[in-house]
């Protein structure tokens, strides 16, 4: 049996958000160190920030995947709330059909084998046959930009974007 070819030129993008509990005290640490945030503001300005980049992918079209740490990583809140819970209760104001969305554990002890671990699996194993990955804190990215990057890989065999530093 002859094995099916994948055409980029017509496939739909695959969008990758990894997402935290916006928790107060687990994320965006660096703002209550040095700055004038308290941990609670740095978990409501991080679901903004998460919030936006998610509405940005999800109004991209294509396949949007939104990983949350697993409970090991990020133990239940002290209501019991799991990671997984908290990152949907988060997201799901953004997007125009929460449905449509997947959520998948995250695979990895550190944020760059995260990364590879979901787009490996996305690539060998789910048939995509392009992975763009914007991270939660990428706020008001214009969905131009998103839809760009998407048109750009279905000629590239590598797409690379600004990153910070």
């Amino acid at each position: 049996m002859a094995e099916a070819t994948r055409d980029p030129t017509t496939a739909v993008p695959t969008l990758v958000v990894p997402a935290d509990p916006p928790r107060p005290g687990h994320v965006l640490p660096s703002l209550t160190r040095d700055a004038p945030l308290t941990e609670a503001e740095a978990a409501t300005l991080y679901e903004a920030c998460l919030r936006d980049a998610v509405a940005a992918a999800d109004a991209a079209g294509g396949d949007l995947i939104v990983t949350y740490p697993s409970a090991e990583r990020v133990p239940p809140d002290d209501d019991g709330t799991g990671p997984e819970a908290a990152v949907r209760a988060a997201v799901a104001p953004a997007l125009a059909d929460p449905t449509a969305v997947r959520f998948e554990v995250q695979v990895g002890s550190t944020p760059s084998a995260r990364l590879g671990n979901v787009v490996g699996h996305l690539l060998r194993e789910a048939d995509a046959t392009s992975v763009g990955y914007l991270p939660p804190t990428a706020y008001d990215t214009p969905r131009t930009v998103v839809d760009g990057a998407a048109m750009k890989s279905r000629s590239a065999e590598l797409v690379l974007g600004p990153a910070p530093g």
